[in-house]
């Protein structure tokens, strides 16, 4: 039995695979929703019913390690930066 050379250059998949793109990460640095929530580190702060949380201008990771929304006051803190892995800033839609 003998092995014939197979001519693979006219397949759809000939091995040649295009360069991988690096994602954009400047638009995973802001989501756009419809109202803002509370900030969760103020909410927490603010059990005893004394104060109002601020509104949240950020989703993101802490450097605590959990991801929750967070007012610029306590990203500045806890915040890890912007973009994909890290958090983003929420925007309301008008």
């Amino acid at each position: 039995m003998s092995e014939e050379a197979v001519d693979h250059s006219n397949d759809s998949f000939n091995g040649d695979r295009p360069a991988c793109e690096e994602p954009d990460k400047e638009q995973y640095e802001e989501v756009i929703i419809h109202n803002y929530p509370d900030c969760d580190f103020c909410k927490k702060d603010c059990e005893d019913g004394a104060k109002t949380p601020r509104k949240a201008k950020y989703d993101g990771k802490t450097t605590l390690g959990a991801w929750t929304y967070m007012c610029q006051e306590h990203f500045d803190v806890h915040g890890v930066g912007l973009g994909l892995g890290r958090g983003q800033r929420l925007l309301v839609l008008r």
